[in-house]
């Protein structure tokens, strides 16, 4: 019997958001994530690394993040954390600015630059001092936090551990195609009744059937 294998792992999460053969399960997820936070879903993404899957799998490499391109030419970095790290939005943050900073040479007109978005899928709880399963930060005035610099810097932490909780006590409100990705990598692999109530939907059906998929290539 094959050991479980978390949804979430690097391994895994490459495989159904990383490949050209699942790239509508990518743009799902990031519209997901940008419906959740009131943002506009995007038309087409592209992937920024192309992944050789037979030498992924055949090297067992750790993969941390994918990146990705929508229609406009901005940048999108998802990020899976499995183990906890106090100091992980430092490290997001050190992510975002390599990301961004990688897009122009010396010399090169600023106005190239493109926003960068980072989606962290987190296995712990990161910001505990917040009742939010999903939060988004941005840059913005101290004292009229809602004007915003730039929408260059955007940065989104999905805290796993949260979910269950705030939905006991009913203190969650969330996009319905966010809650539904947030259930698969809670449930998907363990939870099989609540498996049967996202496979009503098509997308978490071929994300079900990429996940058995990717068991099998490994």
């Amino acid at each position: 019997m094959q050991d479980y294998i978390r949804p979430y792992a690097d391994i895994i999460v490459k495989y159904l958001l990383g490949s050209e053969q699942n790239k509508d399960l990518l743009l799902s997820f990031i519209n997901a994530v940008l419906a959740d936070s009131g943002f506009t879903k995007i038309v087409d993404v592209e992937l920024a690394d192309k992944l050789n899957e037979k030498e992924y799998f055949s090297d067992k490499a750790s993969i941390l993040d994918i990146k990705a391109r929508d229609e406009k030419g901005r940048l999108f970095n998802i990020e899976v954390q499995i183990l906890r790290q106090d100091d992980f939005a430092h490290r997001s943050l050190y992510y975002w600015a390599k990301t961004y900073s990688s897009q122009i040479k010396e010399g090169d007109a600023y106005f190239n630059l493109k926003p960068t978005i980072c989606i962290n899928l987190l296995c712990f709880e990161l910001l505990k001092n917040l009742d939010k399963i999903h939060s988004c930060f941005m840059l913005s005035e101290k004292s009229l936090p809602e004007y915003i610099l730039t929408e260059h810097e955007i940065m989104h932490f999905i805290e796993l551990p949260k979910y269950e909780k705030l939905l006991e006590k009913q203190e969650i409100s969330i996009d319905p195609m966010s809650k539904k990705w947030i259930e698969f990598f809670i449930y998907e692999g363990k939870e099989k009744e609540k498996m049967i109530v996202l496979l009503n939907d098509e997308t978490m059906k071929k994300a079900h059937e990429q996940y058995k998929n990717s068991l099998l290539t490994n």
